[in-house]
């Protein structure tokens, strides 16, 4: 249990390595202001090998299924982050605090869980598998992705345009015309 705090800095301290040599290199520029999403994905994928993720297309074809055959979907982002912007119908959840069985998630249905970048929504993807729940998948790339990808997002029932950047470090993944002002 002690262990999270450290792997968070290590997290951390990878990205501001990564940020520091893509910048030095000019790679900002070209993007748009964003790094690269692939960089997360050998990490998300290491850290978490039982959390399958399905990519933004997939998913968007999946949401215009009707209701029963639409999958549920689980927003583990802070209540801040959702505020600025989420995928519609989407349920906000606390990715720690909260046990798989409090969740009640239908079983018939699959499950996608995303967050900003896919880290976090990786670990309650593994945690559902774990408890059973065999459909469950993590969103590729996560909400960055999928604004990246110009794909809806709504602000309540309104669409929204912005993605909130989580924090300095992980708002480069997001060209600068999709950050949300942090506050």
């Amino acid at each position: 249990m002690n262990a999270r705090p450290a792997s968070r800095g290590v997290w951390r301290a990878l990205l501001l390595v990564v940020v520091g040599v893509l910048a030095a290199s000019a790679w900002l520029g070209p993007l748009g202001g964003a790094l690269p999403l692939a960089l997360l994905r050998v990490p998300v994928a290491a850290r978490y090998p039982d959390a399958p993720s399905v990519a933004p297309a997939a998913l968007a074809a999946a949401l215009a299924r009707p209701e029963p055959a639409r999958p549920v979907l689980l927003d583990v982002r802070s209540a801040a982050e959702f505020a600025v912007s989420h995928l519609r119908g989407a349920r906000r959840v606390d990715a720690e605090g909260a046990s798989t069985a409090a969740l009640a998630l239908p079983a018939a249905r699959p499950v996608v869980v995303y967050c900003a970048v896919g880290l976090r929504s990786a670990a309650l993807v593994a945690r559902l598998r774990a408890a059973g729940h065999r459909d469950a998948r993590n969103l590729e790339g996560g909400l960055f992705r999928w604004a990246r990808e110009g794909r809806p997002m709504y602000r309540g029932v309104a669409p929204a345009q912005r993605v909130h950047p989580y924090d300095g470090a992980w708002g480069l993944f997001l060209p600068r015309r999709l950050r949300a002002p942090r506050d």
